[in-house]
């Protein structure tokens, strides 16, 4: 979850949009997870590692971006 909320508060910064806490990216993600947009797996790291949870985009990512894109502050992301 690290990477991706580090990588979402670099493109919020850089497209000049409000940045949602952290708790709430996780929240939106399981939304996003329960609408088939992304799988999310719990995995163990073993012992002394701990569990994470591993986020996987189950859509076409061309769909996706085309999407993303619609929003002009972010077209530096194509």
């Amino acid at each position: 979850m690290n990477q991706i909320y580090e990588r979402y508060q670099a493109t919020t910064e850089k497209a000049d949009a409000k940045t949602l806490s952290e708790h709430r990216v996780y929240e939106v993600l399981k939304e996003q997870a329960f609408l088939g947009v992304v799988e999310s797996t719990r995995t163990g790291g073993g012992w002394g590692e701990g569990s994470y949870l591993e986020h996987r985009l189950v859509q076409d990512t061309g769909i996706v971006l085309k999407s993303v894109l619609r929003d002009s502050r972010l077209e530096d992301l194509a």
